[in-house]
């Protein structure tokens, strides 16, 4: 679990007699999820030593037995999501002419990104009606990840500042809650990774290109950008990998502006 998450739970662990959230107003106890059980936090060291860096789970910490997820405020909804995951869209979009749209859209305003005709930060409304945006969002933050469901679903989101001095700095909400405070601030982030690069975004861009399904549409033969400089002074590119077999491969974060 990151440091600022083991921050807010030991916030809330001191301060458990006095915070009245909406939706709950007396935390009775607090358990953290770990190898698919959960543990009772009784002091301070608990929440350290069973921390986890999971980032698969939806709660981060049970409050009465109920999975919150903490998240920043305007933090990312969702990181990393990739063309072989959009399937999971039909749960939602039932109608499969609605479907191919909304893969179709996103698709050419792909190929205006990598042309460098548009930025790399897409409004949702652009791309998808809300009636279908609100429930695959609502999945990906409190439910699951595209290929199932997690163990420790989410009911509510709580949203912390960057600092946590008062009671103030916190605010449990519902999805609902949630979406109506934050849904014109919410886009799809394209992001960029190098077949050839010398980075670990290499391997990324390798299954991207050459081993995930439906993906030849977000592998570009051509370098749009390139990688970031290496710290250590040494080349960018791969020497073992042709320039001519440089590729650009993209794949999608669900952000939040400031």
């Amino acid at each position: 679990m990151p440091g600022i998450e083991n921050e807010v739970i030991k916030y809330v662990f001191s301060n458990k007699k006095k915070i009245k959230f909406n939706h709950l107003k007396n935390i009775i106890s607090i358990k953290i999820p770990k190898k698919k059980k959960l543990i009772k936090i009784s002091n301070l060291d608990d929440i350290e030593e069973n921390s986890s860096s999971d980032s698969s789970k939806k709660a981060d910490v049970f409050f009465n037995d109920i999975g919150i997820s903490i998240k920043a405020k305007n933090g990312n909804p969702y990181n990393k999501l990739y063309r072989k995951d959009f399937s999971f869209m039909k749960k939602f979009i039932k109608n499969d002419d609605k479907y191919k749209q909304v893969v179709k859209n996103l698709e050419e305003k792909l190929k205006k990104i990598h042309s460098k005709d548009l930025k790399r930060d897409v409004f949702w409304k652009d791309i998808i009606e809300e009636k279908y945006f609100k429930p695959v969002l609502k999945y990906l933050m409190m439910d699951g990840k595209p290929s199932k469901k997690n163990n420790f679903p989410a009911k509510f989101l709580l949203i912390h500042d960057d600092s946590i001095k008062s009671n103030e700095n916190l605010a449990l909400l519902s999805f609902d809650e949630y979406f109506e405070n934050y849904k014109d601030k919410i886009y799809f982030a394209f992001r960029r990774v190098w077949f050839g690069a010398t980075s670990s975004e290499h391997e990324r861009a390798k299954n991207i290109c050459y081993q995930h399904l439906e993906s030849e549409g977000w592998c570009f033969k051509t370098i749009t950008g390139k990688p970031a400089k290496r710290k250590d002074g040494k080349s960018i590119w791969r020497s073992d990998i042709m320039t001519s077999d440089r590729r650009t491969a993209y794949y999608l974060n669900i952000a939040c502006k400031k």
